[in-house]
């Protein structure tokens, strides 16, 4: 990434990310992403400490690009929070818009797009045998503007948390 912060978790990421939109701004995110998180953070919950609205969009199991394009195009968001499930799984019927589709989109209505993937991967965990799981620098190649992710987790360092993007 061409920049970063650090803060104390990844928690803290999140809420300073969502304060970037701006106080009572829309935050677009998936509601099959509205998720509880390590040591009882809920998405819902982190968005409005952060000042700013959530705007729910598709549905529990799916959600689709298009999904998002409606609130972006009348102004009832500003940015797309993505939550990545590093720590939970759906299976079935449940379909999760592609972050590239979904970046095109809110980059075409001036909105920003958060990424957050949890528990982080620096290097490809595949070429160890083990599922993969996108890096910030895949999803900063797809499209989002930051991406958010644990410095303890699969980095093993220090409890942290990583804001990374670019520059600007």
């Amino acid at each position: 990434a061409e920049d970063a912060l650090v803060v104390t978790n990844n928690a803290a990421a999140l809420l300073l990310a969502c304060g970037l939109a701006g106080r009572r701004a829309g935050i677009d995110v998936s509601r099959g992403e509205l998720v509880e998180i390590g040591g009882g953070v809920r998405i819902p919950d982190m968005i409005a400490r952060s000042g700013a609205r959530l705007v729910e969009v598709g549905t529990t199991n799916r959600t689709r690009p298009e999904d998002f394009e409606a609130v972006l195009a009348d102004g009832r968001a500003t940015a797309v929070l993505r939550v990545h499930p590093s720590n939970f799984a759906m299976s079935g019927f449940a379909e999760a818009a592609d972050l590239a589709e979904v970046a095109a989109i809110a980059h075409r209505h001036g909105a920003l797009v958060i990424d957050d993937l949890g528990s982080g991967a620096l290097i490809d965990t595949a070429a160890f045998g083990l599922a993969h799981e996108p890096t910030p620098r895949e999803r900063l190649a797809a499209g989002a503007d930051i991406v958010l992710f644990s410095g303890d987790k699969l980095v093993g360092g220090p409890q942290a948390g990583l804001i990374v993007g670019r520059g600007e």
